[in-house]
């Protein structure tokens, strides 16, 4: 069974991370910190006259990372907000996925 691990958070090292690692301890998991990707915002260009504008960034790697584990966890602790990078990466998972997540 092959197990992903997104962490979230904005900082390393923090209560997220140290639950996380405490949950797939002796596990073998990839794990991905989302503050090291490039994730540019996803834009409505439906309407453009040029369509969609190609984007670069992590998002085509992510997904195939998505794609291939049997489990895919998201490890930031809503507490009060959420992080930037969370932001970003959330209407990919709904993009993917559907609502019913």
């Amino acid at each position: 069974m092959r197990i992903l691990a997104l962490y979230g958070s904005t900082r390393k090292g923090g209560n997220s991370e140290l639950l996380a690692d405490i949950i797939v301890d002796g596990l073998h998991c990839t794990k991905i910190h989302l503050m090291d990707q490039t994730i540019q915002p996803i834009r409505d260009q439906r309407h453009d006259p040029k369509g969609f504008m190609p984007v670069h960034d992590d998002h085509p790697r992510l997904v195939r990372e998505m794609l291939s584990h049997d489990i895919v966890c998201n490890t930031d602790l809503l507490v009060r907000n959420v992080g930037d990078h969370e932001k970003l990466y959330r209407p990919l998972v709904y993009v993917l996925r559907g609502p019913h997540l």
